[in-house]
């Protein structure tokens, strides 16, 4: 391997871990916002129930993403 071919590879492997981290940011602020505005729009009875399933989306969010980013670097180690 050429020092130009190892340079390509370590461009390729750090935009890729740029775009599934820059895809976590983004998913992580929406969830978050979605979540405000739910927990804003709710009754304080209802607050705790809200909590419950936000913290779920966000947790299914998070395991996605770390499951989407393992097949995104598998693909592209494999290339």
């Amino acid at each position: 391997m050429t020092a130009g071919e190892l340079w390509a590879q370590i461009i390729r492997n750090v935009a890729t871990h740029a775009v599934v981290l820059g895809a976590a940011a983004i998913v992580g602020l929406l969830t978050a916002a979605v979540t405000v505005i739910v927990m804003r729009r709710q009754s304080a009875a209802h607050t705790a129930r809200v909590s419950e399933r936000a913290m779920k989306v966000v947790w299914y969010g998070v395991l996605g993403l770390v499951l989407g980013a393992f097949i995104i670097l598998a693909i592209v180690n494999n290339r």
